[in-house]
């Protein structure tokens, strides 16, 4: 058998307690953005986390990504989750999913100017 075949066969070998942690994680993530709290968020996070924000270049790294969260001028109302897979083995897992964000632009005197969607995959 290749060892492709061995990959792929393994990564749906995830506990039920590893795929609730990693549900429990994802539904703290997303409190945690739309309550815009920035520092909780990145206590999520690795040293290396990248931000892949769509039209931008990445953001590479935990203190880059912070400090581009504090320049924010947007707060999020909502986001919508939908086709979410939870894949991987007992050495990684990782969570894939659509989400539809739904947010406000926010001008310098804290005024919303009107609404924003964005699509991430």
């Amino acid at each position: 058998m290749p060892a492709s075949a061995i990959h792929i066969w393994r990564m749906d070998k995830l506990s039920e307690d590893a795929v609730r942690e990693i549900e429990q994680i994802h539904s703290s993530w997303i409190e945690f953005e739309v309550a815009g709290e920035e520092h909780s968020l990145m206590t999520l996070c690795a040293d290396d986390f990248e931000l892949w924000p769509p039209d931008a270049q990445p953001v590479l790294g935990r203190a880059a990504v912070s400090a581009q969260l504090a320049q924010g001028n947007t707060r999020i109302h909502g986001i919508e989750i939908s086709n979410r897979r939870i894949r991987g083995s007992d050495e990684i897992a990782y969570l894939t999913a659509r989400y539809k964000t739904t947010s406000k632009l926010v001008s310098r005197n804290g005024t919303n100017e009107g609404p924003v969607e964005l699509t991430a995959l």
